[in-house]
């Protein structure tokens, strides 16, 4: 951060930064062989799920498809689909697909995902946590720090 540094690039930043994290759990999911394919949409849902700043930064991070559906409370449509689950004895997912609760905007990302951006915020990241580390040890007692 400098004393010229925006209120946008301060945004654009925190949203680089919670895109690569997701970007990158996403990967380790797929990489520890669960269901999670490595080029499955992502489905943005919430508050946030609307703003056309996040959806354009988490598409040019993740290098993914992303979905936005319309219903107004997937949340609830969610629990709903659960609960018709436990009374139809079928899969939530399938009934879920059934009512057509994907249905929405498809945000499509760009050929190739920032692996540049990505580079940045690992390497800003591992300076953060190595100076947290530091400044934890500094308050240690002398006889307990680590080596």
């Amino acid at each position: 951060l400098r004393h010229s540094t925006t209120r946008e690039e301060i945004l654009l930043g925190a949203y680089e930064g919670a895109a690569a994290s997701l970007a990158e759990a996403l990967d380790r999911l797929h990489e520890q062989s669960s269901d999670v394919q490595s080029a499955a949409p992502i489905l943005l849902i919430g508050g946030g799920a609307n703003g056309r700043s996040w959806q354009r930064v988490l598409a040019r991070i993740s290098g993914r498809l992303l979905q936005v559906p319309d219903a107004p409370e997937i949340v609830a449509l969610g629990a709903a689909a659960q609960a018709a689950s436990c009374l139809l004895g079928e899969s939530a997912v399938d009934i879920a697909k059934r009512w057509g609760s994907r249905a929405g905007a498809r945000i499509t990302p760009p050929v190739e995902p920032d692996t540049e951006t990505l580079a940045r915020v690992r390497s800003t990241r591992a300076a953060a946590e190595g100076m947290a580390e530091s400044a934890s040890d500094s308050r240690r007692p002398v006889g307990s720090r680590t080596q």
